[in-house]
């Protein structure tokens, strides 16, 4: 079972551990995340706020893009499941991908530091929120499944 993380309204993301968040970035494919980033340049329901159409992600985005980005592939892919309050009484759970839930942001940074660790991003200067681009880890791993289909 793939883990995930399911907040309630009254709940505190103080009581999430950090082997939570690491079992979750583990569990990501970070190809299948790049591959994600990359539709989101051409996808029609992104919106601009959070992912500009003038720029692409294998040339350069902005740390505050990759964060938003992180959190939509989250919530598409089920891995964090967030309750809100709608009306009185009831709840629901959150499947927006196109908002942003800035309370979990040590975990996208979690994601991103895996991203670069492994490659699949690059990091274009050292500023915490800079300039990223896809990295090699990515290409070659798009190459190998071109020769292996």
């Amino acid at each position: 079972m793939k883990p995930y993380i399911h907040l309630k309204v009254e709940d505190s993301i103080y009581d999430i551990t950090r082997s939570v968040f690491s079992e979750i970035v583990k569990a990501i494919d970070l190809y299948d995340m790049c591959q994600y980033f990359i539709s989101l340049d051409t996808d029609k329901w992104v919106p601009n706020c959070y992912w500009t159409t003038q720029k692409s992600i294998l040339k350069k985005r902005s740390g505050q893009e990759i964060l938003w980005g992180v959190y939509s592939y989250l919530i598409h892919n089920e891995f964090i499941l967030i309750e809100k309050k709608v009306g009185t009484d009831s709840l629901r759970i959150t499947t927006k991908r196109d908002s942003y839930y800035n309370k979990l942001e040590n975990l996208y940074r979690m994601v991103i530091k895996r991203l670069l660790n492994e490659k699949y991003l690059i990091q274009n200067d050292t500023k915490l929120d800079g300039y990223y681009r896809i990295g090699n880890s990515y290409q070659r791993q798009k190459n190998l499944d071109e020769l292996l289909n």
